[in-house]
């Protein structure tokens, strides 16, 4: 259950953040590409219902630098905006995102969020932003201010309430 009370008001600055690329959530389907980014730093905390708390899940985004996200559904059939995108912004995190996700519908690919097509991309941009804190800071908070300022909960129930 998405608790905003659990998201810092203040997020961490990228340089002093101990987690350089990190994922948090459930494995599943996505358990080789996580085995696989491994090899590039990946500190990955796997969520599982029933003995993970939600403030557990939201720390270790709120400690990552760079985090890694996956788009596709369960199914693996379609792609689609999860959460931890918003998630991720609300804890200050760079994230980085798979190419052609539908999350470039809402946010801006290069400027909110940096995409990857392949796992050795994956390796390049951990590899040149790991020295480079200012430059995820700053696409980092792009994407927060984005959210913060078209994405709350305010304005996303605004936006269902107008067009009932």
């Amino acid at each position: 259950v998405w608790n905003p009370a659990c998201f810092p008001t203040k997020p961490l600055p990228h340089a002093e953040r101990e987690i350089i690329f990190g994922f948090a959530g459930a494995f599943g389907h996505r358990a080789s590409n996580i085995e696989r980014f491994e090899k590039y730093g990946l500190q990955s905390r796997k969520r599982e219902a029933g003995t993970d708390t939600y403030a557990g899940y939201v720390e270790h985004l709120a400690k990552s630098r760079i985090v890694v996200n996956f788009a596709q559904t369960g199914s693996q059939r379609h792609m689609h905006v999860k959460g931890r995108i918003i998630e991720s912004a609300l804890c200050g995190a760079m994230v980085i995102e798979q190419k052609n996700s539908p999350t470039g519908s809402w946010f801006h690919a290069g400027v909110d969020y940096l995409e990857y097509s392949s796992s050795k991309e994956v390796g390049s941009i951990v590899s040149r932003l790991s020295e480079r804190p200012q430059e995820s800071q700053e696409i980092a908070d792009k994407l927060r201010a984005k959210v913060s300022s078209n994405h709350s909960p305010e304005k996303f129930w605004g936006r269902i309430i107008d067009r009932i």
